[in-house]
This record gives C-alpha cells, structure tokens and sequence, in this order.
C-alpha cells in the first residue's frame, strides 16, 4: 500500500481502518515521520511492514544552475493549486503585511483553480503576481527565477512541490501543517516553519526572509539540493524492493 496518510480521523473509522489493512496489506511504503509514525501508532501497523520512499519526484528534472549572488532576483514563489487548502488568501495577506512587499520582493503564484479570480484581485496594485499554470517541461525555469520557495497550506499530505523546490536549490518557507515538514526542513538550515494560524509568527518569517542576504540564501538552497537527494526515485525503488522481499 502507498500512503502520504498521518492526520487523524474518527476513532471508529480508523479501527476499522487498522483491522482492514493489518489483515489485507503486508508493506507500506508511506511518504514519511509522520506517517510513518500514524500507521505504526494510530493504525498498529508492525514497523518491519512500513518504509519511508513513496513521496519523490525526478529530482534531476528540476535541477538548475543557480545564479550568482549579485543576480539572484528577489522572488517569493509559490506553485499550488488555487484552492482553500492552500491558504493562499492567507499568503497575500501576510506578504503585505511584511516588509518583503516594501524592500523589492515579488509575489509570485503560479497555478490555476477557484479562487484564481479572487487572488488576482487582492493582488491588484502590489508586487504580487498570479500566474496560469505552466508545463512540467517548464517548471525548472519557473523554479530558476525564483529566490525562496513558500507552500503555506493549512492542510497537506506531504507537498511534492517543496521535493522540486528543493531540486532546484530553493529555501523553502513551509507551514508545520504540510506533510513534509519533519523531514524536508533540515533543522532550519535550508529554510524556515512557521503556523498557518499564526500570522503575527507568519510575517515575521517573512521579515526574517527578506532581510536574509543573497549568498546565505544560496546556500540554503545548496542544503536543500542536498537534503532532497535522500528522497528519489531509487529510493522508493529500493524501499519496494525491500518491502517485496519480505512478502
């Protein structure tokens, strides 16, 4: 069984749930810590049964040359679909409140989804961008011009999103709310946390952000290019395979 599974849910359901595939499935290749700790502890899954290596991406599809400190331009971006999840109202209210809005940063959203028409108007007037989705063959140069990566979600599996930030030697921004948090924020060295309800705590990251310098970002971003190479493709191949043999 693939799972990107680990928030709770009724405690009747997730009985049920645990003695379904306790009985049914015999490995668990799950996305990572936290779902791995939610089989294991929620659902009573045996930890033999269950390897971290499902949520990757083709982390050299992403890779890109980053430019020099003095070329590095200043944007925030954010690729996500535009939904309520996204907390992307959220994002726009606390990039205006920060000071990234007043010292030459830009917003940039790229997506499609309901509320496109809403962020776009909200966006009127100010450094922020709202962009139409691009192709898969063109997302390393969305990920090129940027500066630092943002997924703010108020809710999220895991965010494959942040594995091609990464790739593409991006800091990320996530909220603690977003699957991958634990294990793709390497104790802060490639980027920064904060709580999607806390917004005071939210703008202040975003100020920390802005008055980073462009050599320290680059860096952060080489420790995300690095750190993201533990999730990929021969990973979960080699997880399955592990999985496979004990069957």
């Amino acid at each position: 069984l693939f799972a990107e599974s680990w928030y709770p849910s009724n405690a009747v359901v997730e009985w049920c749930k645990s003695a379904l595939i306790r009985t049914c499935v015999h490995g668990f290749l799950v996305s990572g810590e936290r779902a791995q700790r939610h089989f294991n502890s929620r659902l009573r899954i045996p930890s033999s049964r269950i390897r971290i290596g499902y949520s990757v991406v083709d982390n050299g599809h992403f890779y890109v040359e980053r430019a020099g400190p003095s070329q590095s331009k200043k944007i925030l971006l954010c690729t996500a679909r535009f939904v309520k999840d996204k907390n992307l109202e959220g994002l726009i209210r606390a990039f205006l409140k920060s000071n990234q809005a007043r010292s030459g940063w830009t917003l940039r959203m790229v997506c499609a989804g309901t509320l496109k028409h809403q962020l776009a108007s909200m966006a009127i007037g100010h450094p922020i961008e709202v962009k139409d989705w691009v192709s898969y063959g063109n997302h390393p140069a969305l990920y090129a011009e940027a500066s630092v990566f943002i997924l703010p979600s108020v809710f999220e599996p895991w965010g494959l999103v942040v594995n091609e930030a990464m790739a593409a030697g991006l800091p990320i921004i996530v909220s603690r709310q977003v699957g991958c948090y634990p294990d793709l924020l390497l104790d802060q060295h490639n980027g920064w946390s904060f709580d999607a309800h806390d917004m005071n705590e939210w703008v202040n990251v975003l100020n920390t952000v802005g008055e980073t310098n462009s050599p320290a970002l680059i860096a952060m971003g080489e420790a995300s290019r690095q750190r993201i190479q533990d999730f990929a493709p021969a990973r979960f191949a080699t997880q399955f395979k592990s999985l496979l043999l004990k069957v």
